[in-house]
């Protein structure tokens, strides 16, 4: 739980927006709690989009999650346009990259796999702060990000980084947000273990950033 005095602690860092209602706050110290990301090291924040609130995790949350699997053999340095480092890019007059690709290297039943991906800048620059003054930075932590849940898609699914903001507010694709009165309300009209999964199964997509609290509702039934 967090007190008073740290959710004040944390909306004066930006971490929680000011005025978030008590019910949201809850529900992203839950989301912490169960992800074991501390919103004090940067970890993890609480961003208001378009009227809603959704829990966005750092690039080193994101670390910390792929270290604790015991599974995560490394990631490789990111590289830019086909192979290109950031300083080849700058040298060719091109201000931002077109592209980041970058492979993490992960145990799966045994043997070491190679997950590598590729994104593209132009799907989530914002055109403007972070992404116009440090552009290589901004799309090496997406690319790493999208690398790291092809690895652990277990323990990061739903999750995405801060870098990814701009996706979620341009496009209504992807994790829809809902709010946590909305979620509690679904969850408390379950009344069995199986009506629990019917309605995560109902829509996947908008539940899964809170497969966590579906989690604890089973687990509530089955105490029952």
């Amino acid at each position: 739980m967090l007190t008073p005095e740290s959710i004040q602690v944390l909306t004066d860092a930006a971490i929680i927006p000011a005025g978030t209602p008590a019910a949201q706050v809850a529900l992203f110290a839950e989301i912490c709690m169960r992800r074991r990301l501390d919103p004090f090291s940067k970890q993890v924040y609480l961003l208001s989009i378009g009227g809603k609130h959704i829990t966005f995790a750092g690039i080193d949350g994101y670390r910390a999650i792929a270290a604790r699997t015991g599974r995560h053999i490394g990631t490789s340095e990111v590289t830019f346009n086909d192979g290109m480092t950031a300083a080849q890019v700058l040298a060719c007059g091109n201000k931002q990259p077109d592209t980041a690709t970058v492979t993490v290297t992960a145990i799966v039943s045994g043997k070491e796999v190679r997950f590598s991906k590729t994104v593209i800048f132009a799907e989530f620059s914002k055109g403007s702060g972070n992404w116009n003054v440090m552009p290589f930075q901004m799309i090496s932590k997406v690319v790493e990000a999208h690398a790291l849940r092809m690895a652990f898609p277990d323990d990061l699914a739903g999750l995405a980084v801060t870098e990814e903001q701009a996706a979620f507010e341009n496009t209504a694709e992807g994790v829809q947000v809902v709010d946590a009165n909305e979620i509690d309300q679904l969850l408390q009209d379950c009344k069995t273990v199986k009506d629990i999964e019917k309605l995560y199964r109902s829509d996947t997509n908008r539940f899964k950033a809170f497969a966590s609290l579906f989690a604890a509702r089973k687990e509530q039934l089955k105490a029952e």
